[in-house]
Parts: structure tokens; C-alpha cells; sequence
């Protein structure tokens, strides 16, 4: 799964990476959720922010494991996720143009 270099240490930068990225959308969906349950509109436009970083690190791995000739049952595992990202997205977006034009 990783790939030893000359020390024989697995190289883990790209999971480092990942993870932080998901993370990041974790604490993102947290802040979404409570501008959801209050209310305010900065929470959801903290939560569209955010997301921009997630999708950004998702679709550069995608791209770079095409690149190096992904299999096609791996390429679908990477892109679902992807697809709900995007639906969550819209939906978010949807929300926040309703509580916008509420007030």
C-alpha cells in the first residue's frame, strides 16, 4: 500500500494529507450542523469555505492515481464519496439560500 523508500520507512506524507483533509471537513460538517440548528447564515458559509479544501485534496488524489493507472473498481471507491460530498454541498447551498431569503 505504501511504498518503501531506500530507508525502509513507509512514506505516509499522502495519508497525512488526506486525513488532515478529512478532518478539516469533519470540523466543517460540525459547523453546518450548528448553523443549522441556530440558524446563523456565518456557520453555513463557514461550512461552503471549508469544503472547497476537502473537495481540492479529493480530486488531486483522484487525478494523480489516474495518472499512475488507477483500476477501475478503485476509481469508483474513491469517487462515491466524491458524489456525497457534492450532494451535501448542494444541499447546504440550498439551505443557506432559504435562510437568507427568510431574513
Amino acid at each position: 500500500m505504501y511504498e518503501l523508500k531506500n530507508s525502509g520507512v513507509a512514506d505516509t506524507s499522502g495519508a497525512i494529507i488526506l486525513g488532515s483533509a478529512f478532518l478539516i471537513g469533519a470540523g466543517s460538517a460540525l459547523a453546518l450542523l450548528l448553523g443549522a440548528l441556530i440558524e446563523k447564515k456565518e456557520l453555513i458559509i463557514v461550512f461552503l469555505v471549508m469544503q472547497f479544501v476537502v473537495n481540492t485534496v479529493e480530486l488531486f488524489y483522484i487525478i494523480l492515481a489516474l495518472m499512475h493507472g488507477m483500476e477501475y473498481n478503485k476509481f469508483v471507491f474513491y469517487v462515491l464519496p466524491l458524489f456525497l460530498l457534492i450532494y451535501i454541498i448542494i444541499v447546504a447551498y440550498s439551505y443557506f439560500r432559504y435562510i437568507w431569503e427568510e431574513y
